[in-house]
């Protein structure tokens, strides 16, 4: 975020960093309610919903459910980075709706930077790896003793 502002700054273009958490996932839920609503209406669109914020997944899955659009549409897809939330991803792959998981590539002083900031976005989802810890440990007894 840091080199995001110093570039604006540079460049002489506007801030692109939300000025608060709060702010990004206000914005995000609501790009991506104008998409469906494009969506429901027949016009030529699509989305990825690439979050690991299972508050803005929720509420995209429950607006699909309201405006009619099937699980299973090609229109709307999820994405979490490989590693993150994936019990996000198998809930959904397993409810139906088509997700997929991303694997960022390249040289190393781009990646980096890349998953850093992904990682200092989601700081709240790391401190989640205990709950995806639990599930993790309670398939595999559901697995071993067929619970």
């Amino acid at each position: 975020m840091i080199q995001e502002r110093e570039r604006a700054r540079t460049h002489g273009y506007a801030d692109p960093i939300q000025p608060d958490k709060e702010s990004t996932h206000r914005c995000y839920d609501t790009v991506a309610y104008r998409v469906l609503d494009e969506i429901a209406a027949g016009r030529k669109a699509q989305v990825m919903i690439a979050s690991h914020n299972e508050d803005s997944i929720l509420r995209v899955s429950s607006r699909m459910a309201e405006l009619g659009i099937e699980k299973s549409s090609t229109d709307v897809t999820f994405g979490q980075l490989l590693g993150m939330c994936d019990h996000i991803s198998l809930t959904l792959g397993q409810a139906g709706y088509k997700t997929y998981k991303y694997l960022p590539y390249g040289p190393v002083d781009e990646v980096v930077p890349y998953l850093i900031r992904r990682a200092e976005e989601n700081s709240d989802v790391l401190g989640a790896t205990a709950k995806e810890s639990r599930l993790i440990l309670g398939e595999v007894r559901r697995r071993a003793i067929g619970m």
